[in-house]
């Protein structure tokens, strides 16, 4: 099954005295008004991010159901089928927003004016709150009125502001993620400007890699009822577990859940970065014989006599360095470059454009990011719901120093049938009684398991814990049957993941406000 999870996708490393934060972008509309403002509270560095990261954290980590399919016989004996278990999908990314203004520099207000990969950017700010939301406001990058009231309480505390639209002659097709690098010991997700274009309910995920487990500071830590998940359907239903988890009373609609949290290793970094990858073969290579070149380097993936550029990133830089005759499909130009050369147009191969371009913005980001990996042992992968009207603070995060256990991403259960009945056994012990169909349980049964803090000052408290009211209510539904034993040499499982994140989607505004977070006083630890 697919679980969409449209929303935000932030990868964050935090490491002497420094936030680096890895942002993914997605944009539908045209070129020329494309624009994406985000407020910062000190001036940062900018760089090209890695798209491959993105999409191996999110394969490696991504919720995955099992379910084992067991018939027993009346007699005792044992039938075993199969049963499959599917990954949630991801496609979340966040989404710019539409302006169509030519950026004007100011020496009052800008900082500076530079070029990052496909984007140009402006870091403006300024004594005067207003002069800076005047410049941000005449050059296309508030969303409306409703944007400047947020914008400016930001702008009063003295942040600065990132406001990057595309270079002349970019495509959309070109837009990668961006990196940001600035002081700081604490990660952010402001969301309260996201609200002015979010949807009910938006997913927001964020990566951690860290020397150990990251946990929210200001958001409550939700953990799941299994009971609650679908599981003939294979937890179609996640989604709507977690928004009305977090939704419960006690979190109160501002809790996260930690989909996965262990070594790092489970991400295959030579996916990321491959050894075969050299730029400069391309120097020396005509049109005719791309696609042999590119599907050598694996920046093709070709089945069937059909080939499909490795990433959009890829799809973009060829699209842009040699542009598919017109009276062809891109896919099909790119799979056999050599049995179109007669109509490729002279001079439309930028070969050095290309070699330069496919190193800056594809190779040297994937290096980056898998050396990010190797560096850091520890992944922690979280997600929660929420809808505009809850975004009222921003969620922060940091590593929590004591032990924390690790978090499998992978949800498991048998259902054994037979001798007129079926039952539904989890991973946790717990049984439910004739599963099918899916019982829904009234509202007496917790979408919650338990609901913790986490203070930045390490203090940990369970403020509720509902297991005894789930087996109570589990009792209650299972009543005297007491079912048939599962035989585990009898049981046959088959789990099927995801192989790439389904496509990307985005809502037509998204002011993101990543890095502008108020600071929150520290108390000492003791």
């Amino acid at each position: 099954m697919a679980v969409d999870q449209a929303g935000e996708n932030v990868v964050f490393v935090i490491h002497d005295g420094m936030v680096e934060a890895h942002i993914q972008i997605q944009y539908e509309g045209d070129a020329e008004r494309f624009a994406w403002v985000i407020p910062v509270p000190t001036e940062p560095t900018l760089s090209i991010g890695s798209e491959g990261l993105f999409i191996e954290l999110q394969n490696s980590t991504v919720p995955t159901f099992e379910l084992e399919s067991v018939r027993v016989s009346c007699g005792g004996m044992s039938s075993s089928g199969g049963g499959c278990g599917m990954a949630a999908e991801d496609g979340d990314t966040l989404a710019a927003f539409s302006s169509g203004v030519e950026v004007q520099s100011d020496g009052e207000v800008t900082l500076q004016q530079e070029s990052v990969g496909a984007f140009e950017y402006s870091i403006v700010g300024g004594e005067d709150p207003n002069e800076v939301l005047d410049w941000l406001d005449n050059n296309g990058f508030l969303a409306g009125e409703s944007g400047r009231p947020v914008l400016a309480e930001y702008a009063g505390r003295g942040h600065k502001f990132v406001a990057l639209e595309l270079r002349p002659g970019a495509q959309v097709q070109e837009i990668h993620p961006i990196v940001l690098r600035y002081p700081g010991d604490e990660a952010c997700i402001p969301i309260k400007l996201t609200r002015i274009a979010a949807t009910d309910d938006m997913g927001i995920r964020a990566f951690f890699l860290s020397n150990s487990r990251v946990v929210p500071n200001n958001f409550r830590h939700v953990t799941l009822n299994p009971v609650r998940f679908d599981w003939n359907a294979l937890g179609q239903n996640y989604n709507n577990v977690v928004s009305v988890a977090v939704d419960s009373e006690g979190a109160d609609a501002h809790g996260f859940v930690t989909e996965y949290a262990g070594p790092s290793s489970v991400v295959d970094r030579g996916r990321i970065a491959q050894p075969m990858w050299y730029a400069d073969t391309f120097a020396d290579i005509r049109p005719e014989t791309l696609t042999d070149e590119l599907t050598a380097q694996g920046l093709l993936d070709c089945q069937f006599g059909s080939c499909a550029p490795a990433s959009s990133v890829v799809a973009g830089l060829l699209e842009k360095y040699l542009p598919p005759p017109t009276e062809l499909e891109p896919a099909l130009f790119y799979s056999c470059s050599s049995c179109y050369a007669h109509w490729i147009e002279e001079g439309s191969w930028q070969v050095t454009a290309f070699t330069e371009a496919i190193e800056t913005r594809y190779f040297t980001p994937a290096r980056e990011a898998a050396e990010l990996l190797r560096e850091w042992p520890y992944l922690t992968r979280m997600f929660t719901t929420i809808s505009p009207a809850e975004m009222t603070k921003d969620p922060m995060f940091s590593e929590w120093e004591l032990y924390l256990p690790e978090v499998s991403n992978q949800w498991s259960a048998a259902m054994s049938t037979g001798c007129g009945e079926t039952r539904l056994e989890l991973d946790d012990g717990r049984r439910v009684n004739n599963p099918i169909p899916f019982v829904p349980f009234g509202a007496d049964m917790p979408w919650t398991e338990k609901i913790e803090s986490f203070s930045v000052w390490g203090e940990h408290r369970v403020l509720l814990s509902n297991t005894g009211i789930i087996d109570a209510e589990l009792a209650r539904h299972n009543g005297d049957s007491s079912g048939t034993s599962i035989t585990p040499s009898s049981r046959q499982s088959c789990a099927v993941n995801s192989s790439a994140p389904a496509p990307l989607r985005g809502a037509a505004l998204l002011v993101l406000t990543l890095l502008g977070c108020a600071r929150r006083a520290r108390r000492t630890r003791g």
